[in-house]
């Protein structure tokens, strides 16, 4: 937050920011690091050219066990650059260390060699031998123009410069999260122990072992709750965008927003599928060439849809605040597209997307795959696919017969589809039945033109979002709760204080799998739970009226060197 005083302005930490750091532990196993391994060489095969080996220090420091930064608070994710009151009184000290021994081994390299670091200096307004240059081309003009960009409230769209579109994400209540997890804890035992007893033995074990004892489930599931869920909240906040941009296509003119009704029926068919009360966590494991994958892990997690030709994109955190007075805790993202493009990291090889997901599953490929990569791993990325694909594209209607109908799409029941056809196969131990399936997968995928509905929907979406008229903001109201299947049901269990299922204290991203959002819960389906609201936003800037300029000139300084690295 900038405040002015006066003539002058200083930077402060405002309430709400994010949270103070110290990174005194961090600069000190760097340091350390440093002073065990030489950071310099120079090579002096034809091109002299000083070698600075900066991975190898940072590898062995991201091996090494390092305390949170931002010790204030476990709920934060990111920090400014306000430092703590104790470690601000140590960084120069810090810093002047480090620079002493970075000089201090560039000094000793370069005697050793018995090299004259003058000979690799070259002043900095020269043109250099590199490919990148700091020289630049003097001006006569020292005026000059300055052209702003500025929001606003009410303008027309075709008028702006720039657009994109944001997510605002609201968790409410953050700060009475602890206060509902004892309360459903209670009501849960209620429900359970119908003996009074025993209910009141279990409260009093309860109380003891979780809600007394800060190290306990019950305060690792609130972490978990808040370090884990944002992946949850990300991945709905990916379809709720695409229900955004569905409201704003005229379903007269544009019959195709069929498709794009579909991926978003499939998208929560998939959410359904994994959240279902009836299935068990073993019920979702399957298994190709000995390897076995879980799908209510995976597809709990936001980069699980990552594969889709056609699926919105969350830029990294634009922001993250927290209201100390409502406790509500905000996240913004920036939004965008990904439109069945090329996969860039094959170069001139590069396929679709969908071409390259379909022949990473065609099991023809296998062996290739394993001698690039391993079992494992390919293994586990064809049954993740497959799924994925599955849900997505399995289809009975061809777009090029005669008799199509579009609002057809609509009708295919993926899930009855997946647990007759696929998951059978899949829980089983026959490699031929599963090969077969996959490549049938895949000739139906060509047979029913499944190209030609990703392209329709391309097309269909590009067109949406090159529109010159302002999509109105919009929020979507729903609720993040944990399913009570995380607790245990032994009455045993219960009146001795163990409530929460093993998963809690083995590994916080497996609680994912019980943690989900919905509009809304019935009192069975979650122990506890918070409002959340997806508020969808089109941002526009426009030309600044008028214009302004400010003199500039060179400032007079002494030469300043630049050294080829």
């Amino acid at each position: 937050m900038i405040v002015g005083a006066g003539e002058m302005n200083t930077f402060e930490l405002g309430e709400g920011l994010p949270f103070s750091v110290d990174y005194g532990e961090l600069l000190e196993k760097i340091l350390r690091e440093l002073r065990q391994q030489n950071l310099f060489r120079v090579s002096q095969g034809g091109s002299d050219r000083l070698m600075v080996n900066v991975d190898a220090i940072a590898k062995a420091v991201a091996q090494q066990p390092i305390k949170n930064p931002i010790l204030d608070n476990h709920y934060a994710r990111s920090a400014t650059l306000s430092l703590t009151e104790s470690f601000r009184n140590r960084f120069n000290d810090v810093i002047q260390d480090l620079r002493e021994e970075v000089a201090s081994q560039l000094q000793q390299q370069l005697d050793t060699t018995e090299f004259e670091i003058n000979e690799l200096l070259t002043p900095l307004t020269e043109e250099s031998s590199s490919r990148i240059s700091f020289a630049r081309q003097a001006s006569n003009s020292t005026s000059v123009p300055i052209a702003d960009l500025e929001t606003r409230t009410q303008g027309r769209g075709g008028d702006s410069r720039l657009k994109f579109h944001k997510v605002t994400i609201t968790v409410g209540e953050v700060n009475q999260f602890s206060e509902r997890m004892e309360a459903g804890l209670n009501r849960y035992l209620a429900d359970v122990l119908t003996d009074e007893d025993e209910l009141q033995d279990a409260q009093e074990a309860v109380q003891e072992r979780l809600i007394d004892s800060p190290g306990s489930d019950f305060y690792r599931l609130q972490r978990v709750m808040d370090r884990e869920s944002l992946g949850r909240l990300k991945k709905e906040a990916k379809i709720c965008y695409l229900e955004y941009l569905s409201q704003q296509i005229d379903r007269d003119s544009h019959p195709d927003v069929v498709y794009l009704d579909d991926l978003i029926r499939r998208l929560r068919a998939i959410e359904t599928y994994i959240s279902h009360p009836d299935l068990t966590y073993g019920d979702y494991t399957v298994n190709y060439h000995g390897e076995s994958l879980n799908y209510k892990d995976w597809f709990s997690r936001s980069e699980s849809l990552d594969a889709l030709p056609i699926i919105p994109i969350l830029s990294d955190i634009l922001g993250e605040t927290t209201n100390d007075s409502n406790g509500d805790r905000i996240f913004t993202f920036g939004l965008k597209l990904k439109f069945a493009n090329k996969v860039q990291a094959q170069g001139e090889k590069a396929k679709p997307v969908f071409d390259y997901y379909c022949n990473i599953l065609d099991p023809a490929n296998w062996n290739q795959q394993v001698e690039e990569s391993n079992t494992e791993i390919v293994a586990r990325k064809m049954l993740r696919i497959l799924f994925l694909y599955y849900f997505i594209f399995a289809s009975r209607c061809d777009p090029n017969a005669e008799e199509y109908e579009i609002t057809s799409e609509l009708e295919y029941d993926v899930i009855s589809g997946f647990e007759q056809h696929i998951l059978p196969i899949f829980q089983g131990s026959n490699e031929e039945q599963k090969n077969s399936i996959l490549r049938g997968l895949i000739q139906g995928f060509k047979k029913f033109n499944v190209r030609i509905k990703i392209q329709k929907l391309k097309h269909l979406l590009e067109t949406t979002l090159k529109r010159q008229g302002i999509f109105t903001p919009q929020v979507f109201q729903k609720k993040i709760g944990v399913f009570r299947g995380i607790l245990r049901r032994s009455p045993n269990s219960l009146g001795n204080g163990d409530v929460f299922d093993d998963v809690v204290s083995r590994n916080p991203r497996e609680c994912l799998r019980y943690i989900t959002i919905k509009e809304d819960f019935t009192s069975d389906d979650t122990f506890c739970q918070l409002p959340v609201h997806f508020k969808f936003e089109d941002i526009r800037y426009y030309s600044k009226p008028g214009t302004e300029s400010f003199d500039c000139s060179d400032a007079e300084t002494d030469t300043i060197y630049q050294l080829p690295v």
